[in-house]
């Protein structure tokens, strides 16, 4: 016998059940749980320097993010964090240390006749007496109101390398906001640390729950490059999905099935009792074979639901705005036909 031969071939297949063993678990890992993933083929430039709210400059400011309370006798208030990490890798924080200035500004919401939104930072006309928001970070707090619009918080704030990081900054608002289009506008801008400054932006308003402005839910896609386009969807071979909101109702959710599909555990674990359906193309959607999911939301349980779209076709992944057309939603949506 040719023991060399021999040694090799129980080599050979050791190492087959080795990558068979790990393979399995891979998989089973990857679509059985609905932790946010990484699921880049090509992981591109991350940028580590992030926020769970605050956006890089030149995303859309449409829409503030609102802090809803029960009464107007309360006050509604949450954190925000400036991190040294993407939010879609926490586990990994910055090899380097970095500075940054935060800044809060007071700003007045515009709308032209199109209905597309601006904002320019606020006089001392636009802003009522006696509105206030305060932001503080640490032992420091800062009030904003009429005569005092703008302040940096701090022009030297470090994330220092290493383990990942995140300073918190609590914010409290008006509750009943007698500008409704006055905004807390909160900019976090990097001084070093990464190899270009990187600017992150926000808008936030208080709202009270049971208004109808508080009954709100979106979905969007949670990726680096979404609002730069850099890197392309093209670099992905699925993408993070996020549903977020306030209020209870009904919630559709619609996705063109020619080019993405949706995680099983989704719609089969994550939901109950609830059954994935052909749906008519929505309006602004691509041309393909569409279909839906339609659930109850309500905020009190759950406020937050994340799934991912995986890729099914080899072209069309050249743009977020593509993808944009991929995905849809409704909400309030109508309550599903019993059997």
């Amino acid at each position: 016998m040719d023991h060399k031969k021999t040694f090799k071939l129980i080599a050979i297949v050791l190492a087959a059940a080795v990558l068979l063993a790990a393979g399995v678990i891979i998989v089973a890992e990857y679509t059985r749980n609905t932790y946010e993933k990484r699921v880049v083929a090509t992981r591109g430039s991350e940028v580590m320097f992030s926020s769970n709210y605050l956006r890089t400059v030149g995303s859309p400011l449409q829409n503030a993010r609102t802090f809803y309370v029960s009464s107007v006798s309360s006050t509604p208030s949450g954190n925000v964090t400036v991190c040294n990490y993407a939010q879609t890798e926490p586990g990994a924080g910055n090899p380097r240390d970095i500075v940054y200035n935060f800044t809060a500004t007071l700003v007045k919401r515009f709308v032209d006749s199109n209905g597309d939104v601006s904002v320019a930072e606020a006089g001392a006309d636009d802003v009522a007496e006696g509105l206030t928001f305060t932001v503080s970070c640490g032992t420091t707090t800062i009030t904003l109101n009429k005569t005092n619009r703008t302040q940096t918080i701090s022009s030297i704030a470090t994330l220092t390398a290493g383990e990942p990081k995140e300073d918190a900054y609590s914010v409290t608002l008006p509750s009943v906001n007698a500008n409704s289009d006055i905004l807390l506008r909160l900019t976090a801008v990097s001084t070093s640390g990464l190899d270009s400054a990187v600017t992150l932006d926000g808008l936030f308003t208080g709202g009270v729950m049971g208004s109808e402005s508080a009954h709100a839910w979106e979905g969007r896609f949670n990726e680096t490059g979404v609002e730069s386009n850099n890197p392309t969807p093209a670099a992905y071979d699925g993408f993070n999905y996020v549903i977020t909101g306030s209020g209870s109702g009904w919630f559709t959710l619609l996705w063109n099935s020619s080019k993405l599909a949706i995680n099983d555990y989704f719609t089969d674990e994550e939901l109950t009792s609830v059954t994935v359906a052909d749906a008519s193309r929505p309006e602004g959607g691509a041309a393909g074979d569409w279909k839906s999911v339609t659930f109850q939301v309500n905020s009190d349980a759950k406020s937050r639901y994340l799934l991912q779209f995986y890729r099914t076709s080899d072209t069309g992944y050249d743009a977020w705005a593509d993808l944009k057309t991929y995905v849809s939603y409704i909400y309030p949506a109508p309550e599903p036909a019993g059997p």
